[in-house]
């Protein structure tokens, strides 16, 4: 089978497919790229991402995207005849998706859109070069190449997908008040429970509560004007993490509502102790309300409805999936709180704030202790350090550095992964290597594009392979003409070495035109003659 014949079957296959989804991916990039040029800040409010300041750059990443895709068309129009812009087209798809993925956050979104054209124009390509390297029995196909790289980037779009639906998206806050009251610490995703349910649950479980007032009951503190049958009390953060959440951050610990004189109206202080939040009797009430026989979908969704707007979709997903698995997770959590029950309730105003590190966290054996204490303040300690410098802090007195204090309790309360808190360490080399990063950036982009160029250069001698010599020739006669003009042009770099291959058969191809000359006219008088002949008889 020739080159040619071989060529022309796969061009009516995943060569086809191939060239389709590159110029697919070249018209959604041209959109894209408008879309991001003239309307930026609805592009990034649209995918709930950070706002960027000034809009110059998300302008320009858009047009650099304008630009990048006329560098597909040659792989677009015969990606045999432009080998390296057909493997250049599949590496950038990739390294986008990859650069995304590391990057993280909801900006993975842009990995995803890569990920979407370059992992089926990968399996085209290679099957397209497998067929075309095939021998004329076809025994060679790459079918099973071909569905296992499908499975893994399925697998890494999968997880991209799951990661940006799951990625918090925070509201913003109009000062540090506001954020400290209602901000998220990030413990939305583990330990935050789905806002509809969150506000039904004092409907359904009201007989568990110490009084029939909802979340009030349990001390909790609202703003003025906020209504607690739907809003969240002081103290708590409400985040999408795949659905609106609720959970508990620093200030349901540290804001509390007092009046300096018997006659004065109560005012709210950020950063006092909060004196009337039972936490224990909080937690205490979701894991009974979890382990009530009430606590199914046909009593949840109806109390849900009342108070929030829910589609069907959101009435299926609650009842098998949320619902059940909420109930579980809150049953763990009451039993991981056992050990509460064997000693003292902690009461309003009052908190056990190293026993469920130990025993949840670090998961020590119990002990026994009793660690009950008053809620602290957390104001003024830049004044508290000036005055009494390395004086004894925290509830037990054990440290005396304000900033170590703060830190600790910011990582205890946020970072439940085991692995993250044993690997915090690295932050600091981390956050160095960043800096020398991208202190000299533009000479790790001439690298990193260095890299990438010879990479798809070498890639490229081995897609779509065509014979250089013509097939009545024999192959040792081209062996003896690249050997004879290596040794004239004498190659030395990488990127020498690599081009070379394709300046030998450029080069035997234009010394080849006169004899291909005489027998296309020898091949032509020849048929001429039989045309005559045939016709004078």
């Amino acid at each position: 089978m020739s080159t040619a014949t071989t060529a022309h079957s796969a061009e009516g296959g995943a060569l086809q497919w191939f060239r389709r989804l590159v110029w697919l991916g070249i018209i959604a990039n041209v959109v894209v790229g408008i879309v991001g040029v003239a309307a930026p800040a609805q592009v990034l409010a649209f995918l709930k991402l950070d706002p960027a300041a000034p809009l110059v750059w998300p302008r320009c990443a858009a047009f650099f995207l304008i630009l990048l895709s006329c560098f597909y068309i040659p792989a677009a129009v015969d990606p045999c005849a432009h080998r390296f812009s057909a493997v250049f087209a599949v590496v950038c798809r990739l390294a986008g998706f990859a650069f995304f993925a590391v990057v993280g956050g909801r900006y993975i979104v842009f990995g995803l859109y890569d990920l979407l054209f370059g992992a089926p124009q990968a399996i085209c390509l290679y099957l397209a070069w497998q067929r075309m390297k095939a021998p004329a029995d076809g025994r060679t196909s790459g079918a099973i190449v071909a569905v296992v790289a499908g499975l893994l980037f399925a697998g890494a779009f999968a997880w991209g997908a799951f990661r940006f639906v799951m990625q918090p998206i925070l509201p913003e806050f109009a000062s540090d008040e506001e954020y400290f009251k209602y901000g998220s610490i990030g413990n939305d995703g583990a330990a935050g429970i789905p806002y509809p349910l969150w506000v039904a649950l004092p409907d359904v479980c009201a007989h568990h509560l110490p009084r029939p007032q909802g979340y009030p009951a349990l001390g909790f503190v609202y703003d003025r004007g906020r209504n607690p049958a739907v809003d969240p009390p002081i103290g708590f953060s409400r985040a999408k993490v795949g659905v609106e959440r609720m959970a508990i951050n620093c200030a349901v610990c540290h804001t509390v509502r007092a009046r300096l004189a018997a006659d004065a109206e109560p005012q709210l202080y950020v950063g006092g102790a909060a004196n009337t939040v039972d936490v224990l009797g909080y937690l205490s009430f979701l894991s009974r309300c979890a382990a009530d026989d009430r606590f199914t979908a046909d009593h949840l969704i109806p109390a849900m409805a009342a108070k929030v707007r829910m589609t069907w979709l959101d009435k299926v997903t609650y009842r098998f999936v949320l619902i059940p698995f909420v109930r579980k997770r809150l049953l763990e959590q009451g039993e991981a709180l056992a050990w509460a029950k064997r000693r003292p309730a902690w009461g309003p105003g009052r908190i056990d704030p190293f026993n469920p590190v130990k025993f949840g966290m670090l998961h020590l054996a119990d002990d026994e202790t009793i660690g009950n204490s008053d809620m602290q303040a957390v104001w003024n300690l830049d004044a508290r350090e000036r005055i009494r410098p390395h004086g004894p802090l925290h509830w037990d007195g054990l440290n005396n550095s304000v900033r170590e204090v703060v830190i600790s309790s910011a990582l205890l309360a946020s970072c439940r992964s085991r692995p993250l808190r044993a690997l915090a360490w690295s932050y600091p080399p981390a956050v160095a290597y960043t800096v020398v990063a991208t202190g000299n950036h533009y000479v790790l982009d001439v690298a990193a594009g260095t890299a990438l160029g010879l990479a798809c250069l070498r890639a490229a001698t081995h897609l779509c392979p065509e014979e250089s010599n013509h097939p009545a020739e024999c192959s040792a006669t081209y062996k003896m003409f690249e050997q004879e003009l290596k040794e004239e042009l004498q190659p030395k770099t990488v990127l020498q070495k690599t081009l070379f291959p394709q300046i030998a058969i450029l080069a035997w191809r234009l010394r080849r035109l006169p004899h291909t000359e005489q027998e296309i006219f020898a091949h032509l008088t020849h048929a001429a003659k039989d045309h005559f002949v045939d016709n004078f008889r």
